[in-house]
């Protein structure tokens, strides 16, 4: 009870003194917006900004996560800032440590997505600090995507990287995501994770249809492909394993991107890699307890749940 006091009178002070300050034009408000995650949060997490702005809003961004943790939620998985890296014409302003202190004891805000769907942030004036994550308008969150996040492979691919992304144009190449690590069990938000099933449905519905179908999987857990998913399917297709480790998980997006076709799972990389597939006849095969899947109700393609 002392505790909360003291931590309730603090943040009082805080933002009477921070009040002034603005009043007086010695500090400039901002909503600071927290990046933390795999590639495909720091995406999601850097469009929040982006709507923001356009409501006419001072962002700044808080990456704190890569500097003192930068790990999975098993603490197995490599998580590195790599937003700029995937998408060098971004540009991005780092709030200050000081300014990071203030906001975290008075103005913190925190979203709880996916279980809460509101989309009430959009309206949030400065000063405050998201932390969490928040659910993106559907009717903004598409567009945006697709004017903000370019590809320049040149750029943002070493050199055996590149050779695949154009490699992977002469075939009728299929991405599978197979996402495993800290959804290898059930995580709430995402549920369980897909079944060996699903991935057997959704590859022979390619396999029978498509001459020459060669598919490309993508898996921060190879071993499991090859030795446990691969048998299952109990067909003869053409296949490559692809892992570029997760200290490069931006090279398999683009890879991802590239394939005509994606077959995703629990999680954002192969969804992200279809959003930014620019195939206008793609084929998108989602699960159908996946509530992730929001983001493909613009998307001008075929969805198919399995």
């Amino acid at each position: 009870m002392i505790k909360r006091y003291i931590k309730t009178s603090i943040a009082k002070s805080i933002k009477l003194c921070y009040g002034l300050a603005i009043r007086f034009k010695l500090a400039k408000p901002s909503i600071i917006v927290m990046i933390d995650g795999g590639i495909c949060s720091q995406m999601h997490q850097y469009l929040l900004g982006v709507i923001l702005k356009q409501n006419g809003i001072n962002v700044e961004y808080e990456l704190e996560f890569f500097q003192n943790n930068g790990m999975d939620l098993t603490g197995t998985q490599v998580r590195n800032f790599d937003l700029i890296k995937a998408f060098p014409c971004l540009q991005l302003k780092e709030t200050s440590k000081i300014k990071l202190l203030i906001y975290k004891l008075a103005f913190s805000h925190f979203g709880n997505y996916p279980t809460d769907r509101s989309t009430n942030w959009t309206k949030l004036k400065e000063p405050q600090l998201l932390l969490g994550y928040y659910a993106d308008p559907e009717n903004l969150y598409y567009p945006l995507f697709q004017k903000i996040f370019r590809l320049e492979p040149s750029k943002a691919l070493d050199e055996n990287n590149l050779r695949i992304y154009n490699s992977i144009e002469e075939n009728t190449s299929i991405a599978v995501h197979v996402r495993r690590g800290d959804l290898a069990q059930f995580v709430i938000g995402y549920g369980h994770p897909v079944t060996l099933e699903y991935f057997a449905r959704a590859i022979s519905l390619f396999h029978e249809k498509m001459d020459n179908a060669h598919f490309y999987f993508f898996s921060d857990d190879p071993k499991y492909v090859e030795k446990e998913l691969i048998p299952s399917l109990h067909l003869n297709i053409n296949y490559t394993i692809l892992n570029n480790g997760s200290d490069k998980g931006y090279m398999d997006l683009y890879l991802i991107s590239k394939c005509k076709h994606q077959i995703t799972s629990k999680g954002s990389l192969g969804k992200y890699g279809a959003l930014l597939n620019p195939q206008k006849d793609k084929i998108i095969v989602v699960s159908e307890d996946d509530e992730q899947t929001f983001m493909f109700n613009l998307v001008p393609s075929k969805i198919i749940r399995l």
